[in-house]
């Protein structure tokens, strides 16, 4: 079994903690990885986005279709619970930490680049509600 030994594993949950040996092998996260690169290629490098404000809508519909794998997939860790915004980020921050644990680079990227969005996607929506 695979046990770390260093300062990025101590920032893990305890519920990535004792499935950290799971995570390179759920399907869901594979999915929700293969998913989000299908979407950033077409949003990145095939549509024609002119303004600022066509680039959020597309991102939030993305979010928007990626949804349930997201919930499933956080359910794995923390099942019978429902994500919130707090809950959710934290779970995105454990996938970046557990994909450099276990050196996926690549994976650590993705995730980096979801949460990255994600965080991106509250803050504007907390901006908009502010206005």
């Amino acid at each position: 079994m695979f046990t770390p030994q260093n300062e990025e594993y101590e920032l893990l949950d305890e519920a990535f903690q004792r499935r950290l040996h799971l995570f390179c092998n759920s399907l869901m996260k594979r999915k929700i990885l293969k998913t989000w690169n299908e979407h950033k290629t077409i949003l990145f490098y095939q549509m024609n986005i002119d303004s600022y404000e066509e680039f959020q809508t597309q991102s939030i519909r993305i979010f928007s279709k990626m949804k349930p794998l997201f919930v499933r997939a956080f359910q794995e860790e923390y099942p019978h619970t429902s994500p919130n915004v707090k809950t959710f980020e934290k779970w995105l921050r454990n996938c970046v930490i557990s994909a450099s644990i276990l050196q996926q680079i690549d994976q650590r990227n993705d995730w980096i680049e979801i949460w990255d969005c994600y965080t991106y996607l509250v803050e504007q929506k907390r901006m908009d509600q502010k206005k």
